[in-house]
């Protein structure tokens, strides 16, 4: 028999909000000065620059100035913000009911509860932006969430098996009774690595509370 699921992490971009990489892409490129450089900024594959501001290595200070000394940006900070945080669409229309429904239909099929927290990979500019649109996200309250994870403030990134341990750590739950719903292929295969109950999430999925899971 298989053993019920205490806690379920929950991705945030193309699972609770719609991003598009191809607009911060865009709107990098269309900054003053900017030199050619490619911008690598995908779900999977990232320059490292950026990478470095998820985990919150560098200050936001430090990322504008790291982005000016690569792509030779000439623009102010406040555009180069506008472009970085280009990539928030908006929330789904149902993002506020995916956490209630996780654990509903958690108790339906094993009687019991799970905590259902966010895992993920963000920086502070993003964050800052995301609970903006979303104001239940400052709270966690609101949206009926038991915590988040984010890589900007825990210093750790999906798909790294550190970042999934530190959180299976903090609430006391083995890998084997964890359930991730991510949209990232290489983020559930790193899960499932450790154990962990995976759902490949398809973005917009207003169904995804009731998946199956790998």
């Amino acid at each position: 028999m298989t053993p019920p699921v205490q806690l379920v992490m929950l991705d945030l971009g193309n699972v609770l909000f719609k991003i598009d990489f191809r607009r911060t892409r865009n709107a990098f490129m269309a900054l003053p000065g900017y030199n050619g450089t490619p911008v690598q900024f995908e779900n999977d594959e990232q320059n490292p620059i950026f990478v470095s501001y998820d985990k919150g290595m560098l200050t936001t200070a430090e990322f504008y100035q790291a982005l000016r000394d690569h792509f030779g940006f000439t623009a102010s900070s406040d555009h180069i913000s506008n472009a970085w945080n280009a990539i928030i669409v908006e929330p789904f229309w149902f993002a506020e009911q995916i956490p209630t429904e996780l654990k509903h239909h958690y108790f339906s099929v094993q009687g019991s509860v799970p905590k259902v927290v966010l895992t993920s990979n963000i920086s502070e500019l993003h964050l800052e932006t995301a609970q903006s649109m979303l104001p239940g996200l400052v709270s966690l309250t609101p949206l009926n969430l038991d915590a988040a994870h984010y890589s900007c403030k825990a210093g750790l990134r999906k798909p790294d098996a550190e970042f999934f341990m530190h959180v299976c750590e903090e609430h006391g739950v083995h890998p084997s009774l964890v359930a991730l719903y991510d949209d990232s292929p290489l983020n559930t295969a790193a899960a499932a690595a450790l154990g962990i109950r995976t759902s490949l999430v398809t973005p917009g999925d207003r169904q995804l509370a009731f998946r199956e899971l790998q």
